[in-house]
């Protein structure tokens, strides 16, 4: 089972585990109360002295319980506020410990403990990609990166996806004014007139080294001869001499928003480099043929 459906099973077990928790809380605690909870009339209250005015507030919970398990099991997404649901309600000392046992594997600091930066950590970062339009998605998304902590893009990826043709370079080569503009006003992304055009441009270098019989796998693995290099796993550099060297490879062609932090971000990201630190449970993973 990857690690991004374990814990989107764990946050509806979570969700269900509160859910019962708060109707027990909200239950009343006396025969006067179970006497008045009878009366049809008040099932939602709104006398002061009602003994059910306390519990608004869990009434309340447990609306957004239902509503977050709702929109997990028909769409498969969650409320932000309630990516960790450990902490956005009481603990349940059973499912604290079955949230320790999937999230406490030894990894990259980084990751933090957000299950979409999990996912992405123990799925894709570091893995070796030799996908053409893969490579070129992850260098212009890390462009948009720019100024900006990667989580920001990493939520937006979908919306990005969406935008942009699903990262179709022959698609997106073909961008024009009235696609920019569209981009602009699409508050899924990050709306940046100078990044949205170095993409579009990107596109179009990308399909001219197509046609001149130059695949972007070939391009982007021939500086270190298609095979990853190894980090110390101890520090991690912002950038190297290799990634200026890729770097100015890359503005000469034509691309931008791609300096030697950007490019070394998405080399790490692609697998070129395997940065995972020593402790790392996905350090030999990914150095795997």
């Amino acid at each position: 089972m990857s690690t991004s459906r374990a814990l989107r099973l764990l946050r509806l077990a979570y969700w269900a585990d509160s859910l019962a928790r708060c109707v027990k809380e909200a239950r009343p605690r006396t025969s006067a109360d179970a006497a008045q909870s009878a009366n049809p009339k008040s099932v939602w209250p709104t006398g002061r002295n009602d003994p059910w005015t306390p519990h608004r507030d869990l009434m309340t919970r447990i609306w957004r319980i239902w509503r977050n398990c709702a929109e997990e099991l028909l769409w498969g997404r969650h409320s932000t506020c309630l990516t960790r649901p450990h902490l956005a309600f009481e603990h349940s000392p059973v499912l604290d410990s079955e949230w320790q046992r999937v999230t406490n594997k030894q990894r990259c600091a980084w990751a933090g403990t957000d299950p979409l930066m999990l996912a992405y950590h123990d799925e894709e970062w570091g893995v070796p990609q030799h996908d053409s339009q893969k490579l070129w998605e992850m260098l212009m998304l890390e462009g948009f990166q720019a100024g900006l902590a990667w989580i920001t893009v990493l939520k937006k990826r979908e919306a990005f996806r969406r935008a942009f043709a699903e990262f179709d370079p022959h698609k997106v080569a073909g961008f024009g004014k009235r696609e920019i503009k569209r981009l602009l006003a699409d508050p899924g992304i990050i709306r940046s007139k100078a990044k949205i055009e170095a993409t579009i441009r990107g596109a179009q270098i990308f399909c001219e080294m197509e046609d001149a019989g130059e695949s972007f796998d070939d391009f982007s693995w021939s500086f270190t001869k298609g095979k990853p290099i190894k980090g110390n796993g101890r520090l991690v550099p912002a950038s190297t001499p290799l990634s200026e060297q890729v770097s100015r490879e890359l503005k000469r062609r034509g691309f931008k928003f791609v300096g030697p932090t950007i490019v070394y971000a998405w080399m790490q990201a692609v697998g070129i480099v395997n940065d995972h630190s020593l402790r790392c449970f996905r350090r030999a993973r990914v150095s795997r043929p």
